[in-house]
């Protein structure tokens, strides 16, 4: 037989504690809906929420998948800065007060890797509040944030069920699982449901059964532990063999998570250095594809999720020569 529509209940309930205890999500397993990794969260949290001509706020920069999955159902995308705090909440209201919804990643802003500060999550929440919006909150990787203990989720701040909450397990274990989990206000599970049921009946019954025996055992935090740990080495080796190899012609921010952000030196286009990083056999992506309008400066996203320290040095010495070329 099919699955449940909304995911198999024992994993949902599994995910349920795991967020209440870790994250400071308030939900009960009844609002979890299992999805096909966090872009399909995102595409059911559109066509669920919006109607074509509503405005959106979305971080500048920002996640591209998300901006992809609003833009299926409207075009009206307003574009709010982010600083040191996250997002500038109070230029989206003077920009866009009427705005539907928000989307934003509050643990650890994507691309840049900042954390929103308590302040600004109060802000945001009392602004959904009193105009009927939503807040869609992507806490894409909040478990490998190495430089603190991680703060709690904004959906555990909102007492009025105006925040959408979004998960997967694609960082935290591997991409091919694709589990991904929404929490949703309980009464919006119903329609959330029905829209998941017209693009796709159910996810696999059987690698949810397994990943709800592998957080109950206890097998997750634990991997999670060793994970954060193996990261943060990760990150620290890239990051001397940029500053090694490139010195002070770079800028390295976002120094958490599985990524880190080099800039470029001011009028360098980073879409020319992406492509001939590419020729060289390096894998980033161009930090220009997380604007809607061309930034002042570019740079590149750089993942160290799946290297070792060989690869890591070997990869940034060939990345070295692309930029001393393009300078």
């Amino acid at each position: 037989m099919y699955g449940d529509r909304m995911g198999f209940w024992p994993c949902r309930e599994a995910i349920a504690e795991y967020l209440t205890a870790v994250r400071g999500v308030r939900c009960e397993a009844a609002q979890v809906i299992i999805v096909n990794g966090a872009q399909q969260g995102l595409e059911l949290s559109a066509r669920a929420l919006l109607d074509p001509g509503d405005h959106v706020w979305i971080e500048e920069p920002g996640y591209p998948g998300a901006v992809q999955a609003f833009r299926g159902v409207t075009d009206n995308l307003m574009p709010v800065p982010i600083d040191d705090n996250g997002l500038d909440v109070k230029e989206g209201i003077r920009r866009c007060p009427e705005a539907r919804a928000a989307f934003i990643t509050p643990s650890h802003q994507f691309p840049m890797g900042m954390t929103m500060t308590t302040g600004r999550r109060m802000m945001l929440v009392d602004w959904a509040f009193r105009n009927n919006a939503w807040i869609v909150e992507d806490d894409y990787d909040s478990e490998y944030d190495f430089r603190r203990r991680p703060i709690a989720a904004v959906q555990g701040l909102d007492t009025n069920a105006r925040v959408i909450y979004i998960g997967t397990f694609s960082k935290v274990l591997f991409p091919s699982l694709r589990i991904g989990y929404l929490v949703v206000p309980s009464d919006l599970t119903s329609a959330f449901c029905r829209v998941r049921q017209a693009s796709d009946v159910s996810h696999s019954t059987l690698e949810q059964a397994v990943l709800a025996e592998f957080i109950r055992e206890g097998h997750l935090a634990g991997h999670i532990r060793r994970m954060r740990m193996l990261y943060m080495e990760r990150n620290h080796m890239l990051v001397a063999a940029i500053e090694e190899q490139l010195g002070a012609s770079v800028k390295i921010v976002a120094q958490a998570g599985m990524h880190l952000i080099c800039l470029l030196p001011a009028g360098i286009d980073d879409t020319i250095v992406w492509q001939e990083a590419v020729k060289a056999g390096i894998a980033s992506w161009p930090l220009s594809i997380c604007y809607q309008r061309k930034p002042d400066q570019g740079g590149l996203i750089l993942g160290y999720g799946g290297v070792d320290r060989k690869q890591i040095k070997e990869g940034v010495k060939k990345l070295a020569a692309v930029v001393r070329e393009c300078l």
